[in-house]
C-alpha cells in the first residue's frame, strides 16, 4: 500500500508549482495584460506585476503558474 500511495504521488502533477520560460517577447498586449513569447507561450499578468520595460522583441523571464489552459505571471524580468 505504501509503495502505491508514493508511486500515485509522483504521477499526479501537483498544481501551484511555479515555472519558467524565457525568450523573446511576441506580443504584448498592455490592455489584456497577456505576454506572449517567440514559442507562443502566453502569460497573463497578475495585478500586481508590473508591465515597465515589457515589448516585442526584448528577452524576458516569466514566472508562472498553470490552471487549466491559462498561464498567471507571478513575475517578469526583462533583460
Amino acid at each position: 500500500m505504501f509503495v502505491a500511495a508514493v508511486v500515485a504521488a509522483i504521477l499526479v502533477p501537483v498544481a501551484g508549482f511555479a515555472a519558467e520560460a524565457t525568450g523573446k517577447v511576441k506580443s504584448f498586449d498592455a490592455a489584456t495584460k497577456v505576454v506572449t513569447l517567440e514559442n507562443n507561450t502566453a502569460c497573463t499578468l497578475a495585478a500586481t506585476v508590473a508591465t515597465t520595460g515589457i515589448a516585442a522583441g526584448k528577452e524576458v523571464v516569466l514566472t508562472y503558474t498553470t490552471a487549466g489552459a491559462a498561464n498567471t505571471c507571478s513575475a517578469v524580468v526583462v533583460k
